[in-house]
């Protein structure tokens, strides 16, 4: 993996997606490349370019990645855009520095659809053409164990080859689940289940 696209508000959440995306920036030896996209400044603040928001936003930026020490060993750009429309943005650079990954941050503690439909982070994924990491919590370190579902498509596949490139040495674990139709064999299972707990009780007393 030789690009990583970092997408962040510069919210308190995002800090842990910045630690994720230069851990493992690190890890792979990547470019990483860092977007925030900005509301486009009102028509009072055309009139005077000093009340952009572009420059304090490259500040605050400049000010947290000279803070991380980690940061230094990595390849790395800051890009700052204004647009209405952020997903739009952050999809439009990963295509032009072929990113293989998008780095985001989840907000909040409601619910994950909550937190999920509707954001900016379901209309990259929707609409964009890389894979995407949500970081929800403070990285600890790199990746020891993955679980990847797998339903045996072309997207699992895809997610299956995804986890091995983020964690090469990683224990990796597959889980599939199946639905049974017939409702007959769901029984027989409860029934099963029910005898082999009865004979084990029974073997206790014994």
């Amino acid at each position: 993996m030789r690009s990583i696209l970092l997408a962040t508000d510069l919210s308190g959440e995002t800090d842990r997606a910045f630690e994720r995306a230069i851990k493992l920036a690190l890890a792979l030896t990547a470019t990483l490349h860092i977007i925030h996209v900005c509301p486009p400044p009102s028509l009072a603040s055309e009139e005077n370019v000093a009340n952009s928001p572009n420059q304090g936003v490259k500040d605050r930026l400049n000010s947290y990645l000279a803070s991380n020490k980690e940061l230094a060993s990595v390849e790395h750009t800051i890009s700052v855009k204004e647009s209405r429309e952020p997903f739009a943005e952050i999809i439009k650079l990963a295509d032009e520095v072929n990113a293989e990954l998008i780095v985001m941050g989840m907000h909040g503690k409601s619910k994950l659809r909550d937190r999920f439909v509707g954001t900016t982070i379901e209309k990259v994924i929707r609409k964009g053409n890389q894979p995407v990491l949500m970081v929800k919590d403070k990285p600890l370190g790199g990746y020891k164990n993955l679980l990847v579902g797998t339903d045996f498509s072309a997207g699992s596949s895809q997610a299956l080859h995804l986890a091995r490139k983020l964690a090469p040495k990683g224990n990796l674990n597959l889980i599939h689940f199946y639905y049974i139709p017939d409702t007959d064999i769901g029984d027989k299972i409860s029934q099963y289940a029910g005898d082999v707990i009865e004979t084990s009780e029974k073997a206790k007393l014994e």
